[in-house]
């Protein structure tokens, strides 16, 4: 693993915008304060004390999740957070219909802590619950989505699954999106990525063969020489998708799309991204 993917995934929890791009997304003064505050790299959100039309970063989060097939989304927080669900899985029914040919609902489950939770913590309430959506449901992938309760209370979510795994055949996934730590809610693409790349993102070298073929190697170079990901969205449709693809086709690439709609077992020969999360930039396979 590249050093610049392993500094990227050696963290828990993906950086803010705030602190990765310096984003901002208010700004009170005239154009040329702006100008010149952008220029010197001061641009930084600023407090404030009134923000209307925001959204949590835990909603575009779980669209991106429920969207994933065979996946159990698991909300570690009060029920309310997954209220969201409920409306976003006509983006999933529709998605999966147009992709599959199949209409399939979204799979989503939650701790729904409580306040003795709160007090005493939500970990053990957390633990037998990811045993539970494995045993009933049997599913590839379970992320896990940790919400502003557990991140106030102190709950060691990653503790929790390293703790399970074992137990348990399905890939658990932290994702992080306590809304309250940033104002930038498009973080939340970048929680899902770090997730995904954190647990399903694996080296090839594991695949390395006694004796070389040739031929072989020199297919998967042009393969990761050719090849890129777009990473998508919720927001996305499937038009979206097949446009960019055949654009991306017209210049002699191949387009692999993920994580929205993607099965697991997908190859990402090469990462090519841009703001959403660029420097996840290494070859790799996901999963075994």
């Amino acid at each position: 693993m590249s050093n610049v993917s392993k500094g990227a995934l050696a963290t828990k929890v993906a950086p803010k915008r705030e602190d990765r791009l310096h984003s901002c997304i208010t700004y009170g003064g005239t154009l040329c304060g702006l100008r010149q505050q952008l220029g010197c790299g001061c641009l930084n959100d600023g407090e404030r004390e009134f923000s209307q039309g925001n959204i949590c970063l835990m909603l575009p989060g779980i669209a991106m999740l429920n969207s994933l097939p065979d996946n159990v989304v698991l909300m570690h927080g009060a029920v309310g957070c997954g209220v969201c669900s409920h409306s976003q899985n006509a983006n999933t029914r529709s998605g999966n219909a147009q992709r599959f040919g199949a209409i399939k609902d979204g799979i989503w489950l939650s701790t729904a802590m409580n306040e003795a939770d709160v007090i005493g913590g939500g970990e053990g309430k957390l633990r037998r619950a990811i045993i539970e959506a494995d045993r009933v449901y049997r599913p590839k992938t379970i992320t896990v989505v940790a919400s502003c309760v557990p991140g106030i209370t102190g709950d060691d979510v990653d503790g929790v699954i390293d703790n399970v795994q074992p137990l348990v055949q399905a890939r658990v996934i932290p994702v992080h999106c306590e809304g309250f730590k940033t104002k930038i809610w498009a973080t939340a693409y970048d929680a899902v990525y770090h997730g995904l790349a954190g647990q399903m993102l694996e080296n090839p070298e594991w695949q390395t063969k006694i004796v070389e073929d040739d031929l072989d190697t020199f297919k998967i170079e042009q393969l990761k020489k050719y090849t890129v990901n777009l990473f998508n969205v919720s927001s996305m449709g499937k038009v979206d998708e097949d446009e960019l693809s055949r654009l991306l086709g017209c210049l002699g690439y191949q387009v692999n799309v993920f994580p929205v709609f993607a099965e697991p077992e997908k190859n990402v020969p090469h990462q090519v991204c841009g703001t959403e999360y660029q420097h996840l930039s290494h070859p790799r396979r996901l999963f075994s």
